[in-house]
């Protein structure tokens, strides 16, 4: 075990008029460290007061020796469990404390129970939950040292005073700060606090939480930006998931559902705020990767079909006719240059050829993305090579299954065009499936333009539909027409802010396990890297050491 500073630990005490501990005298409780950071002394004779670390207890072993050295008093000495910063204030706290009395007729070590806001006079008779094996009916004695070993994980606490193991419980155990406690006794010492607070996870035992010890600043937003959880050297029988808070309502509280999506509590409901990446799912020595938009059925088109999406290939001015409407141009390869101009529908020339397929040589991102294909020839009217003032055909376009969205949403997607036997035209719309309302997302006419993303906002809460069209213009006058629309990662980014805050709640979320009988018990490294929404990176890493029950 390493050493800890104890210059980095916070000091927090009720507030002594609330809990009713002026009429009893009790004076402001004092944590003093001293110059090395290795010891802190409590010299008051104050209210309860906690002292508590930088780290927290899940996981964790730590040792700690704790003296009282003057004579004076007889009163509560101890530790919290799994105490969060802010509880002395807390009506919903709710932590474990270990309290050990001196007091005749009270003496004992226990193991008990602190919910919201005791008073005073309630540490005397705070809710039991076991007396140590040794110590349950015995009292602290002054000026002796007493060495305390703690080793907390999910499922089991077990707590050794001087090489007696007093207690070994088993259940269901949260997280917090480890932390000295003290109760109106003064005089009273901590030091020589060591702490291992690696990762470890048992073979064959429960899936291990990964957050030991990692915490995450900076400020920073993440809206369609991601965080992922790699094993640098892991094997495929490690496993990375993503769990659920107890009440995924509560305000801050993470949950996942079964497809996926992911859900910040907001006190009362939750807000969607993100998916599990479907090709780093964290199954079987891949990544896990959380992205902070949520892609819609097949939205990536890593299927490889048109899974969650239906085909129209034909005419789409039977649907909408956008005859009449600017659109805005740029051509690169040929005369035109940048402007924008007027759509003119013509009447197709003989039958046009609409195709859509999915592509795999012109993606974004992944494997695949969605192509559209028009091609052939209209009527009229003829003219020369221009931006503007000639004839367009439009179709085929392509629909999404229907998804809910609320007002403020952001929506992404990726588009590619290049030009055939003539310029692109081609459209991307999200459609209010109630009224059909149309939001244009994208309008853009051209001889080629590379993948980029565009985006929009969903206007109002409810059921829509992605709708793209591929079209072509006749630029050259000659009546032929064909290009080429490509599609890829369609996604949709809450308009809830997503936080340093909320990274941490899903770190806290994430659990190790590994699936074979005889694993390989090297220590893993786990990279966490995040991804801004202006796509800026950092890394840490966290080492998963193995050991035996």
């Amino acid at each position: 075990m390493t050493p800890v500073d104890l210059t980095k630990w916070t000091a927090e005490s009720y507030d002594r008029a609330q809990i009713g501990a002026l009429k009893y005298k009790a004076q402001e409780a004092e944590w003093q460290v001293s110059a090395d950071g290795k010891s802190v002394t409590q010299p008051m004779n104050g209210q309860p007061t906690f002292f508590y670390s930088d780290f927290k207890s899940l996981g964790a072993k730590i040792s700690v020796k704790v003296d009282v050295e003057t004579r004076a008093d007889d009163d509560f000495i101890g530790f919290a469990l799994n105490f969060q910063p802010g509880d002395t204030s807390n009506q919903n706290a709710d932590f474990l404390l270990l309290n050990w009395d001196a007091e005749k007729q009270r003496e004992g070590l226990k193991l008990s129970r602190v919910q919201g806001i005791p008073s005073f006079l309630d540490f005397i008779k705070l809710p039991e939950v076991a007396k140590g094996k040794t110590l349950g009916s015995k009292a602290w004695e002054h000026k002796t040292i007493y060495q305390f070993e703690f080793v907390c994980s999910k499922n089991k606490l077990q707590i050794w005073v001087d090489g007696s193991l007093e207690f070994d419980l088993d259940g269901e155990f949260e997280d917090g700060q480890f932390a000295c406690f003290d109760c109106s006794q003064q005089g009273v010492i901590f030091s020589d606090i060591q702490a291992d607070t690696k990762v470890r996870f048992i073979g064959g035992g429960s899936p291990t939480n990964i957050s030991r010890n990692v915490e995450f600043s900076g400020g920073s937003e993440y809206g369609d930006g991601d965080l992922r959880f790699n094993l640098t050297n892991g094997t495929t029988n490690d496993q990375l998931s993503l769990t659920s808070a107890a009440n995924p309502n509560a305000k801050g509280a993470i949950s996942v559902d079964s497809s996926g999506s992911i859900f910040l509590g907001n006190g009362s409901g939750t807000r969607r705020i993100g998916s599990i990446n479907s090709n780093e799912n964290g199954s079987n020595g891949k990544a896990l990767t959380i992205n902070f938009s949520s892609p819609l059925t097949n939205g990536g088109f890593e299927t490889g079909d048109l899974q969650g999406w239906t085909a129209f290939e034909q005419n789409y001015s039977s649907v909408y006719n956008l005859n009449g409407q600017s659109i805005a141009y740029h051509f690169t390869n040929s005369r035109g240059g940048t402007g924008t101009g007027s759509i003119i529908v013509s009447t197709p020339s003989g039958t046009p050829s609409y195709r859509v397929s999915i592509d795999s040589q012109t993606v974004s991102s992944g494997n695949y993305a969605l192509r559209l294909v028009s091609s052939g020839a209209i009527t009229g009217p003829s003219g020369h090579d221009s931006p503007s003032g000639n004839g367009s055909l439009h179709g085929p376009y392509v629909r999404s299954d229907p998804f809910q969205a609320f007002a403020g949403d952001r929506i992404a997607v990726d588009f590619s065009a290049q030009q055939g036997s003539d310029a692109y035209e081609v459209f991307g719309f999200l459609v209010e499936t109630g009224s059909n309302t149309r939001t244009q997302l994208f309008a853009k006419r051209g001889d080629q333009v590379p993948f980029n993303p565009i985006n929009g906002t969903v206007p109002a809460d409810g059921e829509y539909e992605f709708e793209f069209v591929c079209g072509s213009y006749d630029k050259t006058g000659g009546l032929a027409l064909g290009a080429s629309l490509f599609v890829d990662n369609v996604r949709l980014v809450s308009a809830t802010l997503i936080t340093d805050a909320v990274i941490q709640a899903i770190t806290d979320q994430v659990t190790y396990s590994n699936n074979s009988q005889n694993p390989q018990t090297h220590t893993r490294h786990l990279e966490i890297t995040r991804k801004t929404a202006d796509k800026v990176t950092d890394s840490t890493t966290v080492d998963i050491l193995f050991g035996t029950a």
